[in-house]
């Protein structure tokens, strides 16, 4: 089983707690941080292709980034504006 790890705002991993699962909320984004709002365009086209070439809808959500690797936090890997990070095992 694979660990995952991911980057989140709080509000994020409250609403997952909620629903029970993890997904790109927009309400979440990274580009709701208005130093970040210029990534919203590369985000939705991000959705866009994914949707595209999947033939599958995100209805309005994002999709969410994962990493293999443990964020370094002692090296700064962490960004001011993420409040929290979570790993998501494979199968859960």
């Amino acid at each position: 089983m694979a660990i995952y790890y991911t980057h989140q705002h709080a509000g994020a991993w409250e609403a997952a707690n909620t629903c029970g699962y993890l997904f790109g909320n927009p309400a979440y984004g990274i580009f709701q941080d208005e130093d970040y709002a210029y990534h919203r365009p590369a985000y939705d086209w991000l959705a866009g292709q994914y949707e595209q070439r999947t033939k599958i809808s995100l209805r309005g959500n994002y999709p969410v980034w994962l990493s293999k690797t443990r964020p370094d936090v002692a090296r700064g890997d962490l960004e001011q504006v993420l409040d929290v990070t979570t790993f998501i095992e494979e199968g859960v």
